[in-house]
């Protein structure tokens, strides 16, 4: 797909093994979210095209909004609040 070169791009499979990439990525797991990340969800009516512009300029500029860590943390320091069931 066209995204398939942009390292900053997430992928959600749904449980139909449909894959949903960037904003619609993005927006799926927003919807699993607590308030106010869930609210995100808002973005939804939005046009695609638009949709997927502001995911590239927040991709383009997360690691100096929130910060570059030098490796993933291991699931047993996470806490399990944030994870996702």
């Amino acid at each position: 797909t066209e995204w398939a070169h942009y390292t900053d791009s997430i992928l959600w499979h749904t449980p139909d093994q449909t894959v949903l990439e960037a904003s619609d990525a993005a927006l799926a797991v927003a919807a699993h979210l607590k308030w106010p990340w869930r609210g995100l969800w808002a973005f939804k009516a939005l046009p695609k095209s638009w949709r997927d512009w502001g995911y590239r300029v927040v991709a383009r500029r997360r690691m100096r909004w929130f910060g570059r860590t030098e490796q993933c943390a291991l699931l047993r320091d996470v806490d399990p609040s944030r994870l996702l069931t």
